[in-house]
């Protein structure tokens, strides 16, 4: 197991990131997670996320879903991977690949508002941990990001 001092407690970096996700997510008690990892996941992000949900809310029963590193970079999910995605009200993705541009991800993205599903998309590369644990989401920055999504979303140029 990779060690980098940042887990094994609740109040290590790694789980503080992981709880702020969480919040950031406005992650609810009775929601569906599903956490998305491959096989090359980092097991210790893995477990912080784990950790988080069971302290932020142990009444939740998360699915975690392991795939196959996608190859080449940018392929589909699988299906059955993409269907549990769309029945989850939080996806904590924390692949190695990316699959950003595959029809996969076209595909949640015209279909996740109606499902009512959210994507926590990060890193899940060892290499990434220290950073990971290093950058928490700032409530701050997603409030300002929510606050011009509708600008965006209705904009017709952008300069």
């Amino acid at each position: 197991m990779l060690d980098l001092g940042l887990t094994g407690r609740f109040d290590s970096p790694l789980a503080r990131t992981a709880s702020d996700v969480l919040r950031v997510c406005k992650l609810g008690e009775e929601e569906k997670v599903l956490i998305l990892a491959d096989s090359a996941t980092a097991p210790v992000l893995t477990h912080a996320f784990a950790d988080a949900l069971t302290a932020l809310h142990p009444s939740l029963d998360p699915v975690q879903l392991i795939v196959s590193p996608r190859r080449p970079a940018f392929a589909d999910l699988p299906s059955h991977a993409l269907d549990a995605m769309l029945s989850a009200d939080l996806v904590l993705d924390l692949t190695t690949v990316p699959w950003l541009y595959s029809d996969s991800f076209t595909r949640y993205a015209q279909e996740c508002l109606a499902s009512k599903s959210r994507l926590a998309l990060i890193w899940g590369m060892p290499d990434s941990v220290q950073t990971i644990a290093s950058c928490p989401p700032s409530t701050t920055l997603a409030g300002r990001a929510r606050h011009a999504l509708h600008s965006l979303n209705s904009a017709r140029t952008m300069r």
